[in-house]
């Protein structure tokens, strides 16, 4: 009955590990992702204002990026609702899910 019980907590420990690695490993990914889309939004924004400043504001409209800085600030907003908060409820359910 001892060895079950070693065998048991062995396994109940390995499974915390695994969760904590994952909620790790995926937070880290996410952040990865939001600072990326924030850098593409920027860049966007900065070529935008740049080229504005070398060319004749009359031949070219002042929002000639809009559509797609609005695509990435759509994206951003994608990603929270189908990545960041489905893994939270993942590795939510997951430690709350009863032990071995």
């Amino acid at each position: 009955m001892a060895t079950l019980r070693l065998i048991f907590d062995a396994v109940a420990g390995t499974r915390s590990d695994y969760i904590f690695h994952m909620h790790n490993y995926v937070t880290s990914l996410e952040e990865k992702a939001e600072r990326l889309m924030k850098f593409h939004i920027l860049l966007l924004s900065n070529i935008q204002d740049d080229f504005m400043d070398l060319t004749d504001r009359s031949t070219m409209g002042s929002d000639w990026l809009r559509k797609d800085l609005n695509e990435y600030h759509r994206l951003s907003s994608e990603m929270e609702e189908t990545l960041k908060k489905p893994i939270a409820q993942m590795v939510d359910l997951v430690k709350r899910a009863p032990s071995l």
